[in-house]
């Protein structure tokens, strides 16, 4: 013990502490130091009556006070521990530590580099991405709904605002996603590594700055963090960019305020690690506990506080607990700010949905569930199931419950002789906090993305045990580099095979069902995926083995349904839809297509009501809004339909489909340059998109602008050459300019390549009547109004050739029906008058 307290008298003081408290608490630190980080046996306990503190006198006071005024003249001097060195540095030994960061992020990208090779899931990944518009691009409309979206749940602007450069990079190649998220993950490596460095410094008697050995056991922590499998899933998934990304920032705030501790002002010791803090908030709320992970880092190894919990809110300890108020803030209005927005969206269970039992049992589960994987990483699959009941009493979460509580004991316990115990259980539970079920978030009970922070105490420890090894003789020290190297090995070569199951939906969910063949989301999910394959008959076959699993889970009727729909079966898929709906009647979802098919089949009523329900249930859907709007615009409610499509627009900008529909509401208005405007709004949008360019260069020739609809039309056959509805519209131009038989080879050629196109038919039609072949004319409005019963157009053309011909009472037929699909047609009204009082003069 003489030993150590002449090492740690020679240890300076941080700069951030106060001389006064720094000779309160030197004691308890010159215990916890001799037995933290040397290689000597610890001092047999003393005996109550030694460990007596003697009473203070006024001549004792004035003794202290003059000792204390001699450190303070001793500190002065005293260079902080950051710099002190024990003589020159060397190059090699300056550069020492940036040549092994730079070594440690180097290997995990390497070993991550297969994720390159990965592509989307349809985990999140087709909601976030494939199917997402919105976060297309870094322009106004885009940035605007980042920062103010709660898109699935979670508010991460910053997340977005990643992916959204991704995509202005990139597009839809899933290798600049998973690039990112490599090249991030590389990052988080690196910095930890400094973080590591920084603290296992301050776990040395005699910090030198060119002593190898610290660097080497904070690159052994930080590979043991970013080369675990369980990193995996954060890197390998692309919806977890907010993982990788809100871990950068959280570990850049823990650096930075471990550098700013040096520093004299309170902005330049906490302004850099609130920013990064802040930025962290907005790229995964998870990071909330960073406050309390600093106040534990405060306790131990920066001894800012003292270990006696009598002494931690003495007025020398105060300063240290009012810097956080920041800190807290910040995550307590973004814990606030977060909890609404997943309300808002329905991903939040109530008590009475979720009781408060099942959260506590939850709870105590996972902060056992994820001990041994760390420590023995196999078994790994996507969305674990929590074994069921959830009761406190049952196996296993009594076994659970019971572990808390003794580790957590056992900590308290020993907290005066080994305080780095209870620091790294406390860093993680409350970093895994969030994700318990305390607060019931999402369907998922664990998971190895909840681990990416929880674990950095873990890999900590594990470099804090290699540094300990490097003190030891040189046997000692060649054992701990093999062994470290050895570990690192293994897990790299775990994490490898790991990112293998990452590589698509299929080899996702079949691994999940090799360790899980009871999984109640695998199967479906698989089904899915072999559907967006075109595989539908296996996808079929693994749906129906989901339901049998789990007969009562309306995911795999739906995914069912859409099968069903795909194949064309569209009876039995209407079926699986309504089956959806009876286990859950809140599945928008469901309501959505089953609305959608109940529309293609005629039956507009209980389509419009589905549609209703599903926006009742998800306001926020857009394409509900879309769906109804189509309904209303078919059935002359064209008001209406123009604010659905707007609804849907202001949901969902980058919707083109609800441009294209508006443009055709307006048009049917008669508003003719608004319908033009959101027409090249759907085409500037999406280039590729026919039906926009097509209606827009029909617009455009129904406003006499011909040479730019006759441009459109050609832009649409470069991009599919067999559009027929391309054909057919620069047929009605040339026609509008007199040129009949251009028109009407344009018309042919659009039957050719679509015979059961109607509007062509009765264009085709009109033109050969100008020629005065009336015969065949007739034959074209007939094979229309065979095609399409409710055609107006073709009832009036045709009755006007039937009239012409004397055929009056066919033609007055014809009149009545136009004028039943079109009450204001005035034409027909007069002709039909003119039919009627011609055959009433004739009795």
């Amino acid at each position: 013990m003489k030993a150590c307290a002449a090492r740690w008298a020679r240890r300076p003081l941080p700069a951030s502490t106060s001389p006064s408290t720094s000779t309160a608490w030197c004691a308890s630190k010159r215990n916890s130091i001799c037995f933290c980080s040397t290689g000597n046996p610890p001092a047999k306990p003393m005996s109550k009556r030694h460990k007596r503190r003697p009473q203070e006198t006024p001549r004792s006071r004035q003794a202290a006070a003059a000792a204390e005024s001699g450190a303070h003249a001793a500190l002065a001097s005293t260079p902080t521990e950051e710099t002190a060195v024990a003589g020159p540095r060397a190059p090699a030994a300056r550069h020492w530590p940036l040549a092994l960061g730079l070594l440690v992020a180097t290997l995990t990208v390497l070993v991550f580099l297969p994720c390159l090779r990965n592509g989307f899931v349809n985990w999140d990944d087709d909601f976030n991405i494939l199917n997402n518009p919105d976060f297309r691009g870094l322009g106004w409309t885009q940035l605007k709904w980042m920062f103010t979206t709660f898109y699935l749940g979670p508010y991460q602007p910053l997340s977005w605002l990643t992916l959204g450069a991704d995509y202005a990079l990139w597009g839809l190649d899933p290798f600049g996603y998973h690039l990112t998220n490599l090249l991030l993950h590389g990052a988080n490596a690196a910095v930890f590594f400094a973080v590591a460095l920084a603290v296992l410094r301050r776990l040395t008697p005699e910090p030198e700055t060119n002593d190898w050995r610290p660097p080497l056991a904070a690159a052994f922590a930080s590979l043991a963090f970013s080369l675990h499998p369980l990193r995996v899933e954060s890197v390998a998934w692309v919806t977890e960019r907010r993982d990788v990304l809100s871990g950068l920032f959280y570990l850049l705030s823990v650096w930075s305020y471990l550098r700013g501790l040096s520093r004299a002002g309170w902005a330049e010791r906490h302004a850099w690690a609130l920013a990064f803090f802040a930025c962290a908030l907005m790229s995964k709320a998870i990071v909330i506990s960073l406050p309390l992970v600093l106040i534990a880092l405060d306790f131990y190894p920066l001894r800012r506080l003292p270990l006696e919990p009598g002494r931690w809110f003495q007025a020398q300890a105060r300063p240290v607990w009012t810097e956080k108020i920041p800190y807290m803030l910040l995550a307590l209005a973004a814990g606030a700010f977060g909890f609404i927005a997943q309300r808002e969206v329905g991903a939040t269970l109530s008590l009475q949905d979720w009781g408060l039992m099942p959260r506590i049992s939850q709870a105590f589960y996972g902060l056992i569930f994820y001990l041994p994987k760390t420590l023995w990483p196999t078994g790994l699959y996507a969305l674990y199931e929590a074994p069921q009941p959830i009761l406190i009493w049952k196996w296993p979460y009594w076994a659970c419950a019971g572990s808390v509580i003794a580790i957590t004991g056992a900590t308290v316990w020993t907290w005066r002789r080994w305080p780095a115990g209870l620091v790294l259980w406390v860093f993680y539970g409350v970093s895994l906090a969030p994700v318990l079920g305390l607060v019931k978030l999402g369907q998922a009970a664990t998971a190895d993305r909840y681990t990416y922070l929880a674990c950095l105490g873990w890999a900590l420890a594990a470099g804090a045990v290699l540094l300990r090894g490097l003190r030891c003789g040189r046997t000692g020290r060649s054992a701990s580099i093999v062994l470290a190297a050895l570990i690192c090995g293994v897990l790299g070569f775990l994490s490898a095979r790991q990112i293998a199951v990452w590589r698509n939906s299929e080899s996702l969910w079949s691994n999940a069902l090799r360790h899980n063949p009871k999984h109640i989301y695998a199967a479906n999910n698989l089904g899915t995926a072999l559907l967006e394959q075109g595989r539908t008959d296996e996808a079929i076959a693994q749906l129906l083995i989901a339901i049998r699993n789990h007969p009562v889970s309306a995911y795999a009727f739906y995914n069912l349904g859409n099968a069903l729909a795909k194949k064309g079966v569209t009876d039995k898929a209407m079926a699986a839809y309504r089956e959806a709906l009876r286990w859950d009647g809140s599945y928008f979802q469901a309501h959505n297509n089953l609305a959608a098919l109940l529309a293609s089949q005629g039956q507009i009523s209980e389509a419009e009501k589905h549609f209703r329900d599903a926006i009742r249930l998800r306001p926020a859907m857009a394409h509900a809004h879309l769906g109804l709007a189509d309904i209303l615009r078919d059935t002359g409610r064209t008001a209406e339909a123009i604010s659905e499509y707007e609804q849907a627009l202001l949901i969902s900008p980058g919707l083109t489909e609800a441009r294209n529909g508006l443009g055709i509401a307006w048009a049917r208005q008669g508003r003719l340059p608004e319908a033009a405007a959101s027409f090249r709004a759907a085409v500037a949008a999406q280039p590729a998109d026919l039906g926009a360019r097509v209606n827009l260069a029909a617009v455009l020739s129904d406003m006499g602008r011909e040479d730019e609809a006759v441009a459109q039309f050609q832009a649409a056959l470069r991009i599919d050459p067999s559009c027929a509805a391309a054909h057919n519209g620069w047929g009605t131009a040339l026609a509008r300019r007199g040129r009949i038989d251009e028109a009407i080879a344009r018309y042919r050629e659009a039957l050719r390549l679509d015979p059961r196109l109607a509007e062509a038919h009765n264009n085709l039609g009109t033109m050969l009547l100008n020629q005065g072949r009336s015969e065949q004319a007739v034959s074209q409005y007939r094979e229309a109004l065979a095609l399409r019963p409710d055609y107006p157009e073709a009832h009036f053309n045709l009755a006007n050739v039937l009239a012409r011909r004397g055929e009056l009472g066919e033609a007055a037929g014809h009149y009545r029906e136009t004028l039943r699909l079109s009450p204001g047609n005035e034409p027909a009204r007069k002709n039909l008058d003119a039919i009627l009082k011609h055959l009433s003069g004739s009795r």
